[in-house]
């Protein structure tokens, strides 16, 4: 829906103070005076009728019309959706913008800007562009703005980040027995990047035997108050990256006393 303001007056050599002035302003609606403001809400063609009287009874109509063009409506999409690691911090941005076909109406002008403060390159005119952002992590505001042949525009903004990447360190044997170096008394991952994670591990009958959703907590080898035994234990990791994927993780670990 577009909203248009165009100003009618009457150009003729009666006295418009004695004259009287009927309008048919095109929109389902009547108006008088000489000079009116006219705003129109639907897309199209509006057809004005004035009728001119003169103080002597002799009148006279006039016809004309006006167009009312589509404003359109900005948008896009990113890939990734609005998120990637700094392994990779490249965006393809897909345009999604319409325009109703009215008066041939179309999108012709894309006017991208990145967001990127220390980039001289953050801007495009191509319909699907992409970009390449620095490695360091950041949230970039990314605004489009498109314009019609009819010179009509609208802008659209949204947010991308960059963020860390997930790294994930699984040992695969540990020695809750303080006769091997500290950092084997336990077991952990060894996660960063991460929003949520969850370890479980499970002996060979499939009881669990340990369980947590603190990355910093380990499995000290014990059991219901009891030293667990030298064994292979099953163990499963999910890992809830920052833009909510989750990657689950399988294997075995080896207890030794």
């Amino acid at each position: 829906m577009s909203i248009v303001c165009h100003t009618l007056t009457s150009i003729n050599q009666i006295d418009p103070a004695t004259a009287n002035f009927s309008w048919n302003i095109g929109n389902g609606n009547n108006a008088n005076g000489a000079s009116n403001t006219v705003t129109y809400t639907d897309d199209g063609q509006a057809n004005i009728a004035l009728v001119i009287t003169s103080d002597k009874g002799c009148d006279t109509t006039i016809t004309s019309s006006v167009l009312i063009n589509p404003i359109p409506v900005a948008s896009f999409v990113p890939n990734p959706n609005n998120y990637t690691t700094a392994a990779l911090p490249r965006f393809i941005f897909t345009n999604t913008s319409t325009v109703d076909p009215v008066n041939g109406s179309v999108i012709d002008q894309f006017d991208w800007d990145f967001g990127d403060p220390n980039a001289s390159d953050d801007v495009s005119s191509e319909e699907n562009p992409s970009h390449y952002y620095p490695t360091d992590t950041a949230e970039y505001c990314v605004n489009l703005k498109v314009t019609t042949n009819k010179g009509c525009s609208d802008e659209f903004n949204s947010c991308v980040v960059i963020g860390p990447d997930l790294i994930v360190f699984i040992p695969n044997a540990f020695t809750p027995n303080t006769s091997g170096p500290s950092q084997n008394e336990g077991f952990k991952a060894i996660i960063s990047g991460e929003k949520a994670m969850e370890l479980i591990v499970f002996n060979r009958w499939g009881e669990i035997m340990f369980i947590t959703n603190d990355v910093n907590e380990q499995w000290d080898g014990m059991y219901k108050g009891e030293p667990a035994q030298q064994d292979v234990y099953a163990y499963q990791l999910n890992v809830t990256a920052l833009n909510d994927e989750v990657y689950n993780y399988t294997g075995t670990i080896t207890l030794i006393r």
